[in-house]
């Protein structure tokens, strides 16, 4: 095989491996359908023509986010609708035989943090998401936003005081 062969081949198993991490972080990010499947390939092509300047040491899950984080920007910057809410969305699959006051809860829970989430600044969004739901350490999505790691922790904090403020009313034991 050919090093371009071995280099497409590569990359044809990393986009096996990411291709739903890379649509979820973007759902989470605030991306609905159809427009994620749109964004999560546009993703793939940006990252394919810039495959041969991948540092081959440097992890490739927060360098495909990085690439979605900005692909994403581009998008809202373009596109200023507003696109399909969650309760617009199918039933997630996976509920298994949970109690139904369970789902219902958890279901409440989560539309709860997407209305927040849609609340706060893209940026600290983006940290938070890669942070808390991606699990990347904070030296990856500096890398990835390319931005220092101050920066990266002033987001966090700030994102997680204004989520923290916003789901104050849905905490457990509050009065709805």
């Amino acid at each position: 095989m050919t090093t371009r062969g071995a280099a497409v081949a590569r990359f044809e198993t990393v986009y096996r491996s990411e291709v739903n991490g890379v649509w979820r972080f973007l759902y989470r990010l605030g991306v609905r359908p159809p427009t994620t499947e749109d964004l999560t390939h546009q993703t793939f092509l940006v990252a394919f023509q810039r495959w041969p300047t991948l540092d081959a040491a440097r992890p490739v899950g927060p360098w495909l986010r990085g690439i979605a984080w900005r692909v994403a920007a581009d998008h809202r910057r373009l596109h200023q609708h507003r696109e399909a809410s969650l309760d617009e969305l199918p039933e997630s699959h996976g509920t298994g035989s949970a109690p139904a006051d369970e789902v219902l809860a958890a279901r409440r829970a989560l539309v709860a943090l997407e209305q927040a989430l849609e609340q706060i600044n893209p940026e600290q969004r983006a940290v938070f998401v890669m942070h808390e739901l991606e699990s990347m350490a904070i030296d990856e999505i500096a890398a990835a936003m390319e931005a220092p790691v101050p920066t990266i922790y002033s987001r966090l904090r700030l994102a997680r005081e204004r989520l923290s403020a916003l789901l104050l009313p849905h905490r457990v034991g509050d009065p709805a």
